[in-house]
């Protein structure tokens, strides 16, 4: 093990490194760490102090992330050099450049502080020009638990700034859109230069037609800097948990479904209570 990361809030209960992911094509790399239950670090005592205390090999540093509004859920944001020989391995020193929290958003549609998971699953494209980060029980557009996917875009040096929230309008009440996501840089594709999968964590009650989990997938435009909505692909009840899972290289996309039966009916339950027929 080259070495151990620990939370930027150091809070217990925040959940860091329950969701991970790294750049593989670029130098230095990227990695990003989710931590659903994270709380606000305007209400965390101490914050004057540094907090951010990584030990990589023999090296230490300290960084305190920034005050202000956020609610339950943060995705910490490392730039990572590699080393330049052997004898530097188990030495590099990962540097936090973003600390990223949700929104603030009408009382109505759920507040800084609501329990989204923010932080669920992450997801950095190959060359780290985009970070994806799911939050799958956020309310919107007065859907609870629909849920939403945040993109960030790479303003430099691993600096993130958001570039768009994503909510799903075939998203129902407790689908849980943002359960998983996944995003790359598309090579090749005309006037396109990004790809983004979302999948969800379905509700079992969801009109005749419309059961189990679905998949969608976005295109970011670059002409008018929006991501597009190109295609949603619903089994339409052939598939339980579909889109539990998602991953996207470039134009190939893979989808899980642990539930491992077609036959919805037989699996049309809570995750919690799952178990295979």
């Amino acid at each position: 093990m080259a070495g151990q990361l620990v939370s930027p809030e150091a809070q217990a209960g925040d959940g860091f490194g329950a969701s991970l992911a790294a750049s593989g094509d670029c130098s230095p790399g990227i990695l990003a760490v989710g931590a659903p239950t994270a709380g606000a670090p305007a209400t965390r005592a101490g914050m004057d102090a540094p907090l951010f205390n990584p030990k990589m090999g023999d090296h230490w540093s300290s960084s305190v992330p920034p005050a202000g509004a956020g609610g339950p859920g943060a995705v910490a944001v490392y730039r990572c050099s590699l080393p330049t020989d052997a004898t530097e391995m188990g030495k590099e020193t990962p540097t936090l450049t973003s600390y990223l929290q949700p929104p603030p958003r009408p009382a109505d549609e759920g507040t800084a502080t609501e329990a989204g998971r923010f932080g669920h699953c992450v997801s950095v494209s190959g060359r780290g020009d985009w970070l994806a980060v799911g939050a799958p029980l956020l309310t919107r557009n007065g859907r609870a638990s629909c849920g939403a996917v945040f993109v960030y875009g790479n303003t430099g040096a691993g600096v993130f700034q958001l570039d768009k929230e994503i909510v799903s309008d075939y998203s129902l009440d407790n689908d849980r859109f943002g359960w998983s996501c996944s995003v790359d840089e598309l090579r090749g594709v005309a006037n396109y230069s990004a790809v983004l999968v979302c999948g969800c964590l379905p509700s079992t009650k969801r009109d005749v037609g419309r059961g189990g989990g679905f998949i969608q997938i976005y295109q970011r435009h670059e002409e008018d800097k929006a991501w597009h909505l190109i295609h949603t692909n619903d089994p339409e009840g052939n598939g339980a948990l579909f889109g539990f899972s998602v991953s996207v290289s470039g134009d190939s996309i893979a989808v899980g479904d642990p539930a491992d039966s077609f036959e919805f009916k037989k699996n049309q339950v809570s995750l919690p209570t799952h178990t295979h027929t």
